[in-house]
């Protein structure tokens, strides 16, 4: 029999996004362990940082290939390596503005992501409309985002905590609980 866990995802007042149910490992050195490393280092705001230089790059690529392609005076081999050089650019400012971090545009964008790390195979993992679910968990976790970005966990009926006394909590290690680049130069 496994061991079942429930997790609340909310808004700041307690409005529920989601309800997860999982049907095996839901202690806190299991469900809770993935939650804290999921969890750990994630910014939510409200809409996305964009990196100014490659959003000015996005917007100039059409300029700077209207302005060679139109002028007589560029020679077609110029002409073919300014688009050539700018296309490059503008690759590159993409990958820079669409990277991959630990960011969320929102609750709603943090627990969708939630959701897609948790759910790996058919089975133990099911989105829940009914919280009666949560009267048959062995553990209840209630995930809250403030609308200034932070997030709280609460177990059962405890007190609210940030990701990282949470992490404690789980039984994290120090190495778990440091950012990956920390973890580097700690070993060192």
């Amino acid at each position: 029999m496994g061991t079942r866990g429930f997790v609340r995802l909310c808004d700041a007042h307690g409005r529920v996004y989601a309800n997860i149910y999982c049907h095996w490992d839901g202690y806190p050195e299991g469900l809770g362990s993935r939650l804290y490393r999921f969890l750990l280092g994630f910014k939510v705001r409200n809409g996305l940082d964009v990196d100014a230089d490659a959003a000015f790059a996005v917007r100039k690529y059409d300029d700077i290939v209207n302005f060679v392609t139109q002028d007589r005076n560029i020679s077609s081999e110029t002409r073919f390596l300014v688009v050539h050089a700018a296309g490059k650019a503008l690759s590159e400012a993409r990958c820079r503005m669409h990277r991959t971090s630990k960011e969320a545009n929102g609750p709603g964008c943090l627990y969708a992501q939630l959701v897609a790390h948790l759910k790996l195979t058919v089975g133990s993992i099911y989105l829940e409309v009914d919280p009666a679910e949560a009267c048959m968990a062995e553990y209840v976790y209630e995930i809250r985002t403030s609308r200034s970005g932070s997030i709280s966990v609460q177990v059962d009926d405890g007190s609210p905590m940030d990701v990282e006394a949470f992490g404690g909590f789980c039984g994290a290690t120090i190495e778990e609980r440091l950012p990956p680049q920390d973890v580097e130069d700690a070993s060192e």
